[in-house]
């Protein structure tokens, strides 16, 4: 059986950690010691909190690219692109992180606010529900949680706002 047929009937999970250890190979092939590794983190968290987004973008793409099943570096990365106005990178940033165990209060306020830039309330609507539903007081931000309820309010009062505006056929 070929390679491709294979990987059809696998299942998602086993797909999945097949990509991760792939990846992580990938990273073994290009080794940065962990100190060269830790500079560069720190010079991306720097230029980043210095509104230099396309720098950040740029550390922390190559810190990705070296571990991609980091989620500070992956998150990172997913930030800068989002202060950048690259949403639609940013979100798949986002997924791929919640996908690898990322905190869903976290990331599903990033991945909401992005959807929101990007013109999808009622996903973005979505994605705080589910949110809010899978949040885990020990592991979530409270800051999360926060912003995820106000934004909730807000695009619940804007859509029941949306449904009693709208015009019925037939008006």
């Amino acid at each position: 059986m070929t390679t491709a047929a294979t990987t059809l009937t696998e299942t998602p999970e086993h797909a999945f950690d097949l990509l991760k250890r792939r990846l992580a190979a990938y990273a073994a092939g290009m080794p940065l010691p962990r100190e060269t590794l830790d500079r560069i983190e720190y010079l991306a968290h720097m230029v980043l909190s210095q509104s230099r987004y396309r720098e950040a973008i740029d550390l922390y793409r190559l810190l990705v690219m070296h571990a991609p099943t980091t989620l500070g570096w992956r998150y990172g990365l997913a930030r800068a692109l989002q202060l950048h106005e690259q949403h639609e990178d940013a979100l798949q940033q986002y997924q791929f992180a919640l996908a690898l165990g990322g905190n869903s209060s976290t990331y599903g306020l990033r991945m909401a606010e992005c959807q929101l830039a990007l013109g999808q309330r009622p996903l973005a609507l979505r994605t705080i529900r589910q949110a809010l539903a899978e949040h885990d007081p020990a592991s979530g931000s409270p800051a999360a949680l926060t912003r995820l309820q106000q934004l909730h309010s807000v695009l619940s009062a804007l859509e029941t706002h949306h449904e009693e505006t709208r015009v019925q056929p037939g008006e």
